[in-house]
């Protein structure tokens, strides 16, 4: 960091907290005076510059916020989005006393800030971003596995010793933190602290809470795709019998809005429609989605709702009756291989070997054995039941020794044969009759 970036985050540091009556600012406003005016030709600074501008109301918000939810002998940390930050102990009520920390030792010493500190508070400031910006890259891993989310005015992160990720605790927490903000924020409201707070409920089996909270979210922001998507998601998934007509309708709305916004659809609000159409018996309505959907993936690609949607597309083409259409949809999911690819090999074997179809038959579990046999049992007890009734003695020979050097290199591919007492049965029985131990040791 030079010295014009450390100017800056030291300005920065000292903007935030001017209205705080925090003792290390207020107590030298002559000295905030030539910072104020030192920061209006000093570009870019990371956040809110020392004068007064719009955003003002936005930081001291955010402020009052925290000073809400923050108890004694808390550490607060300011971080912007290129990785400097700053630490700060919240002694008292309303007041933060600034711990100096050498900036060569910031990415060392974040790795052990909970070691060092009972609960932490993280807030990402970015002025270009809002409550949207992103943390920096390299603290991200660390952010995800011992920090909660708050979706606050600005991005914010939590962590207490006393909290596990992940536990009940964990979740309860966040709900009553989620609970304490959208009670008293009334300004600087996002999309996101609705979003999370719904999420929460869910989790907990909250399900009147959750759809109010998405109602809620949708009133103040009623563009937002993500606030319609889980609104539509919890009609679906959460209720019995699912309210499927309300499903349909909110994600048919997320997926309009994020065209809107973004400029592309949004899959799985389109494939959503499509499951809540088939659910209701309307084959046709169904069809057409996930075609529109395949429609879509040509402008916009995403293999694996293209692989998903190609899967439960044949599904309806076997209840309409399209078989051969069913079975074209099975073969262009496995040379898209965007999924485990076993499970459209069986579906086109289990067709060919209801038709008596012995040649394509014949064809595509070679195929399935050589593609996928080094890692899947059913893979290679397939192909060896079909090489049973070869009178070609070599050419099982040859199969089997390929198996078995697979085998060599993956223990689970012998385990797994076993595992099934009609697999281990195929296996032992065309190894013994051509004169090869079933069991293989490795080298």
């Amino acid at each position: 960091m030079n010295v014009l970036q450390k100017f800056t985050l030291l300005l920065f540091t000292l903007t935030i907290f001017s209205s705080l009556n925090c003792p290390a600012v207020t107590k030298q406003p002559k000295l905030y005076d030539y910072i104020q005016k030192a920061s209006e030709w000093i570009k870019p600074l990371p956040l809110l510059y020392a004068q007064k501008s719009d955003r003002r109301s936005e930081y001291d918000n955010m402020m009052k916020i925290l000073f809400s939810l923050m108890r004694f002998g808390d550490t607060l940390i300011i971080m912007t989005p290129d990785g400097d930050y700053t630490v700060f102990a919240y002694n008292k009520r309303n007041e933060i006393i600034l711990h100096a920390m050498p900036y060569e030792n910031l990415d060392k010493e974040f790795k052990n800030l909970l070691n060092n500190y009972n609960r932490i508070w993280i807030v990402v400031v970015d002025h270009r971003a809002g409550w949207q910006a992103q943390p920096p890259k390299q603290y991200l891993p660390v952010l995800k596995r011992d920090y909660m989310d708050l979706p606050l005015p600005m991005p914010t992160y939590f962590a207490d010793k006393n909290l596990v990720i992940g536990s009940t605790n964990f979740w309860l927490g966040k709900a009553k933190l989620l609970e304490k903000v959208a009670g008293i924020s009334s300004e600087n409201r996002n999309p996101r602290l609705y979003l999370r707070l719904g999420q929460v409920y869910r989790k907990f089996g909250r399900l009147e809470e959750a759809v109010k909270a998405y109602e809620k979210g949708i009133k103040y922001f009623p563009e937002d795709p993500f606030l319609h998507r889980e609104l539509g998601e919890c009609y679906y998934w959460e209720y019995s019998p699912p309210l499927l007509e309300e499903s349909i309708k909110e994600n048919r709305i997320a997926n309009q809005c994020h065209i809107n916004k973004f400029g592309k659809p949004k899959y799985d609000a389109m494939f959503n429609i499509a499951m809540a159409y088939r659910d209701l018996g309307e084959l046709m309505k169904a069809q057409f989605q996930y075609n529109d959907i395949l429609r879509a993936v040509n402008e916009f690609p995403d293999d694996y709702f293209e692989s998903q949607t190609r899967r439960y597309l044949a599904a309806v083409y076997l209840e309409t009756g399209r078989t051969n259409d069913a079975m074209l949809q099975y073969k262009l999911d496995i040379q898209l291989a965007a999924q485990p690819l076993p499970y459209s090999y069986n579906k086109l074997l289990d067709f060919y070997d209801n038709d008596n179809d012995n040649k394509e038959y014949g064809s595509t579990v070679n195929e399935y054995f050589k593609t996928c046999g080094k890692e899947d049992p059913a893979a290679v007890v397939r192909y060896m039941e079909y090489l049973k009734d070869e009178n070609d003695k070599e050419k099982i020979i040859e199969n089997i020794n390929i198996a078995k050097g697979w085998m060599q290199s993956n223990t689970n591919l012998l385990s797994g044969i076993k595992s099934n007492p009609k697999w281990w049965n195929v296996w032992t029985n065309v190894t013994i009759s051509s004169g090869i131990s079933p069991v293989t040791y490795k080298k």
